[in-house]
């Protein structure tokens, strides 16, 4: 039987310093759908195939790159799969720029940087769902992906994030290992009633 199109896709985004729980959350969310004859599509995280410098030497450049790329593929995805899971939406890609870029003097007159500020802001209401992910000392930083290893680098990530949603001001759900169950039965809910209501 095929599954129901929904007329809008339902995309469903996972935010946050790294290793923080991410992308497992989206893997469990995915197999979950699947279990219900669903078929979700995850756009993963597009910071590794960047081909500019990222993390400490962030530039406004290669978070445009990224932002850019990943609205392509989440616009690619969603014509293919009434549910897009996205692994890190388009703020995080910010975020990372804020830890290291020295706004009011490097962004007056760089039009990548006004760019990826105006993309970011008309990008974000097309996400359903955001869920953060809070840093939690217990989990530890796992060494693949190229992250920086640095607790502390991923300290000023966390804090950064916090500031990105408000400045955006954009509303977001917490997501700690502890409510990781409780928002896979929300979001799974979620979804069910966007295909009763189809």
């Amino acid at each position: 039987m095929n599954e129901k199109k929904l007329l809008k896709p339902v995309k469903i985004a996972v935010s946050g310093a790294h290793s923080t729980g991410k992308t497992t959350f989206l893997k469990q969310l995915s197999d979950k759908l699947v279990m219900l004859g669903r078929h979700p599509i995850i756009v993963t995280d597009l910071a590794v195939r960047c081909p500019l410098p990222i993390l400490r030497n962030h530039t406004p450049e290669s978070a445009l790159w990224i932002v850019t790329t990943q609205i392509a593929e989440e616009i690619a995805v969603a014509h293919h799969s009434s549910i897009v899971l996205v692994d890190r939406p388009v703020v995080d890609a910010w975020v990372y720029l804020m830890a290291v870029f020295n706004r009011t003097a490097d962004s007056k007159t760089n039009p990548a940087f006004h760019t990826l500020e105006s993309t970011i802001k008309n990008w974000l209401p097309t996400y359903d769902v955001i869920l953060t992910t809070k840093i939690e000392q217990s989990i530890p930083i796992e060494n693949n992906k190229g992250r920086d290893l640095d607790p502390n680098y991923r300290l000023v990530i966390g804090e950064q994030m916090e500031l990105a949603y408000k400045y955006f001001e954009v509303d977001s759900r917490i997501l700690l290992s502890s409510n990781v169950e409780s928002e896979l039965e929300t979001i799974i809910e979620f979804i069910s009633k966007k295909y009763e209501c189809a």
